[in-house]
């Protein structure tokens, strides 16, 4: 099958998925599967930011596809350095975020052991905390008591017997805000690195066509 036998926006969704694809395993490597950064839609994270970033990327290559040509190719290649330089900052925000609003624990199986992985490693997953002034009042009054301990120390005890679990420590609408946050930043890492990679190709072809 020739995908150019069904025109062109065959061709560009195919660059976009392409794009995406290649996109989400370097982002895997970097930060890790997309889900572990949603608490609250963990099972939904990933489809939302690669879907999204797809439908988006769709829409611009395709403009792009069929506007550019060898006389406006350079204004891609501007395009291609500002969004990468948002992209540095989306990555910069979204690292920020992660340390802030993250935590990783171990997962902890019904017997009180600690789940391994197929080669013998500890598994763990991120949870998605708040911040001190954003503790309910009797979980604040706790936590001061800890006389400034790490939040991740003292949201302690995972797997069934879980101490201060983060729905117990923060309002469930905050860490929905902190999910959505982390989830959008990822969305939008996923979106203008594809961007990039594409207006960058796409100018540098239009030019070696005109030299």
């Amino acid at each position: 099958m020739n995908v150019q036998d069904y025109g062109p926006f065959a061709s560009v969704v195919a660059i976009a998925a392409a794009l995406v694809s290649v996109f989400s395993v370097l982002l895997l490597k970097s930060v890790g599967p997309t889900a572990r950064w949603s608490w609250l839609a963990a099972d939904k994270a990933s489809f939302i930011s690669t879907a999204a970033a797809r439908v988006v990327s769709v829409a611009i290559i395709g403009i792009t596809f069929t506007s550019i040509n060898q006389t406006n190719y350079k204004l891609a290649g501007i395009a291609a350095i500002g969004i990468a330089i948002a992209f540095f900052v989306f990555v910069t925000i979204f690292n920020n975020q992660r340390l802030i609003h993250t935590c990783e624990v171990p997962e902890v199986a019904a017997d009180g052991s600690v789940v391994k992985d197929k080669r013998g490693n500890p598994k763990h997953r991120s949870i998605v905390i708040g911040t001190q002034a954003t503790m309910r009042a009797a979980a604040r009054t706790a936590y001061e008591q800890t006389h400034g301990a790490d939040i991740c120390k003292f949201v302690s005890g995972y797997g069934v017997n879980e101490v201060n679990n983060p729905a117990s420590v923060w309002d469930r609408q905050e860490l929905a805000k902190i999910s959505t946050r982390l989830t959008t930043l990822l969305t939008l890492i996923f979106l203008f690195g594809v961007l990039a990679l594409y207006l960058s190709a796409a100018a540098i072809e239009m030019h070696l066509r005109a030299s």
